[in-house]
């Protein structure tokens, strides 16, 4: 219960301040150095490549425009998102337990569908 909350802080922070400028540099460095990774190796290159001519009709200039509009979002951008898209109500809650084990399954308050073997 204790990490849903500190969870549920952190997304009512972002929902309604938005990322520091901090974060954003942060979040845009991991990013760009993700994507220099995968020109390290050939095999990253052709699934590159694939994905160019599967999502981009053949033009690896998408991969490119993907990119720039990652660099376009804006800590308003992500704050919105948050808020309309990470709401309580909206969230799933997911345990995989032993059998057996059911006590230490998470609560979500409202229990809407329970499997067991």
């Amino acid at each position: 219960d204790r990490i849903r909350e500190v969870i549920d802080e952190e997304i009512a922070r972002l929902a309604s301040h938005g990322p520091t400028p901090q974060e954003m540099a942060r979040i845009e460095g991991l990013w760009e150095l993700g994507q220099l990774r995968v020109l390290e190796n050939l095999e990253s290159r052709a699934d590159l490549l694939n994905e160019a001519y599967y999502y981009g009709g053949g033009n690896i200039e998408t991969h490119l425009q993907a990119m720039a509009h990652f660099r376009q979002v804006t800590p308003e951008a992500v704050r919105a998102a948050a808020a309309k898209w990470l709401r309580p109500e909206a969230r799933v809650v997911y345990s995989l337990v032993p059998e057996g084990q059911r006590k230490l399954a998470a609560t979500a308050g409202k229990v809407s569908k329970t499997i067991e073997k």
